[in-house]
């Protein structure tokens, strides 16, 4: 696989995260969808961040094993330090780097997208 796809499966993150804060402002705090939809939006982005690193480890020619795929499911964060010295030994904190500012980024867009439902929802009240 090439590097437009991986890039496209960010690009698809970065707006499934939007999606996720533009919902996820609409539900009262503690409601029953405001729950269903956490549980969808976090299988929406484990999909997406595993169908990356699925494009990645074929682009380094590098095998996840099947305790490494759980691993990278479960403990994402704590994870992906791994996946990338394993792939990337002398590229590791330039790559680490690149992830936690997109992680940082992920945050802020899903943060931008409540607001802007919350600032809607305030105005039709």
């Amino acid at each position: 696989m090439d590097t437009p796809s991986k890039r496209q499966t960010l690009w698809l993150l970065l707006a499934a995260h939007l999606a996720t804060g533009l919902v996820a402002g609409l539900f009262m705090e503690g409601s029953e969808g405001q729950r269903l939809w956490t549980i969808v939006s976090f299988i929406i982005t484990i999909v997406l961040c595993m169908r990356w690193f699925a494009l990645d480890a074929r682009l380094h020619a590098y095998r996840i094993s099947g305790p490494m795929f759980l691993c990278l499911v479960a403990l994402l964060g704590f994870t992906a330090p791994f996946y990338f010295f394993a792939t990337r030994r002398f590229d590791f904190w330039k790559s680490f780097l690149k992830s936690t500012l997109f992680f940082v980024i992920l945050a802020i867009v899903s943060g931008v997208g409540a607001s802007i439902s919350q600032s809607i929802m305030a105005t039709r009240r």
